[in-house]
C-alpha cells in the first residue's frame, strides 16, 4: 500500500532520505509517520512525519522546536516531509494519529472508513 505506485514509491524514497540525512544524524527518538500517505489514497501530497519528544529532556525538546523552525519548511519542499514535533501534553500528535482511520474515496467522491472501528 505504501508504494503502490511511482507517485508513492517517489514519496518513500524522500521519506527514507530525510530521515536518513536529516533526522537520524540528530534525534534518536521515535517518529510517527501519518498523514495521507498511510491511508488507501493514491497520490498524497507529502508525507506527515512526528518526532516523539514527550519522553525527552528540555534540552532535545528545545533542539526539537529549534530544528523544526529552521528546517520544517525546507524538508517539506526538498523531501514532502511535514516535519511535526510530538510534546507531552495538548500538543500529543501520537494520541492525533491514534485516532485517525483510514479512508477509501469511491467513484462518487463520498469517503468511507476501512480498518478496525476505533
Amino acid at each position: 500500500m505504501f508504494t503502490g505506485n511511482r507517485h508513492r514509491q517517489s514519496l518513500f524514497r524522500d521519506l527514507a532520505q530525510c530521515i536518513a540525512d536529516e533526522i537520524r544524524p540528530r534525534f534518536n527518538d521515535p517518529l510517527f509517520v501519518n498523514g495521507s500517505f498511510v491511508t488507501a489514497e493514491e497520490k498524497p501530497n507529502d508525507v506527515d512525519v512526528a518526532l516523539d519528544l514527550r519522553h525527552a529532556s528540555i534540552d532535545a525538546q528545545a533542539r526539537g522546536l529549534k530544528f523544526k523552525h529552521f528546517n520544517g519548511k525546507r524538508l517539506l519542499t526538498d523531501f514532502r516531509v511535514d516535519f511535526l514535533i510530538n510534546l507531552p501534553g495538548r500538543q500529543d500528535f501520537s494520541l492525533f494519529f491514534q485516532g485517525m482511520r483510514p479512508r477509501l474515496r469511491n467513484l462518487s467522491g463520498s469517503t468511507r472508513h476501512i480498518g478496525k472501528a476505533y
